[in-house]
């Protein structure tokens, strides 16, 4: 379960020791996260979502910090409240794997080096494929919902019940 599961409480604070180990490991967390952003190689995204939990615990400062800002906040903000990424998002992750990975394969010269490089990739387009999950934009599922509330007036909650129904 990610940070955005059922026994998450971001106002819980460690004190002492911890606090201070969670504080070193979400700063190095957020520099290997911010590497992560530039190099394609490295994903940047889960770094900030660990660095950010580490934060939560350690400095609201620091948290606040990387929810606010304005290039990866939203992707961390969307993440916490419903576990899930644009699908923008997702599909320039999985098209900067590819890249690279077959950037990988094409510089290699040992063919079993080659062979490596191209399961890996493959295992990672397939997994970010599969388990990363997406929704639509916040806007356009607001919007949608509007939409079918406007298509099926009078219907309330409930399938098939009509709003004076509804209690």
């Amino acid at each position: 379960m990610g940070t955005h599961g059922r026994n998450w409480n971001p106002s819980r604070q460690s004190s002492g020791l911890v606090r201070l180990a969670l504080l070193a490991s979400g700063w190095l967390l957020a520099v290997v996260g911010w590497a992560g952003v530039f190099l394609p190689i490295l994903p940047g995204v889960p770094f900030l979502l660990l660095a950010t939990a580490c934060f939560a615990r350690s400095s609201p400062r620091a948290e606040r910090w990387l929810l606010e800002n304005r290039f990866i906040g939203p992707t961390l903000v969307r993440w916490r409240q419903t576990g899930t990424v644009d699908p923008r998002t997702k599909v320039f992750a999985l098209g900067c794997v590819v890249l690279t990975f077959a950037l990988a394969v094409w510089r290699t010269q040992s063919w079993l080096v080659r062979a490596i490089w191209a399961v890996g990739g493959l295992a990672l387009t397939l997994w970010l494929s599969r388990y990363l999950r997406t929704e639509p934009s916040l806007e356009h599922a607001a919007a949608a919902r509007e939409q079918d509330a406007a298509s099926a007036p009078g219907l309330g909650p409930f399938r098939g019940q009509r709003s004076d129904q509804v209690r």
